[in-house]
């Protein structure tokens, strides 16, 4: 999501960078494995610094309520997950009841997913986690990581890297 929202922001533009803050976080399972949100808030904004040295990045906590999205008329796109995408149509409600413009909606696709649709078994952080702490994503609470990819990570078989995109303008590719 990070590469798509460089990409779709015009040279010089700014970026507003939504990441989940540590309490609703608190509740996910093997939480303590996730990093502070000093710390992932930082590496998405190198990461978008570097696709797009030109960009200005506006990091802030994803809490809840409403998000900036919603209540900031000057933002003109939202790049959400397929699995969030009802989340977007609620932004978008939430924008019309304040008068303001619609966003151009930037869907991304589920990852490492047997299909796109919405109870699709995916590649889920939560299943990763799960695997870092030693237990296998199947039997993990809440893992919705299919039973062959987790057999495949085992063996330590990974899915191939995708291509890197082109740069452009000596800026770095995705």
């Amino acid at each position: 999501m990070l590469c798509v929202a460089a990409l779709a922001a015009r040279p010089g533009g700014q970026v507003y960078l939504g990441v989940t803050c540590d309490a609703i976080l608190a509740a996910k399972p093997y939480a303590s494995l996730l990093q502070l949100f000093s710390h992932r808030a930082d590496a998405a904004a190198a990461y978008l610094r570097r696709v797009r040295p030109s960009l200005r990045v506006d990091a802030s906590e994803l809490q809840e309520g409403p998000p900036k999205a919603a209540t900031l008329d000057w933002m003109q796109a939202l790049v959400i997950s397929r699995e969030t995408a009802a989340g977007g149509e609620a932004v978008q409600e939430q924008r019309a009841a304040r008068s303001f413009p619609p966003l151009a909606m930037l869907i991304v696709d589920l990852v490492g997913a047997a299909s796109q649709a919405p109870l699709a078994r995916k590649l889920s952080s939560s299943g990763l986690r799960a695997l870092e702490a030693g237990v296998r994503p199947a039997e993990a609470a809440g893992s919705r990581t299919t039973h062959a990819r987790a057999r495949a990570q085992e063996r330590g078989l990974q899915s191939p890297p995708l291509p890197p995109l082109p740069s452009h303008d000596g800026e770095e590719s995705c």
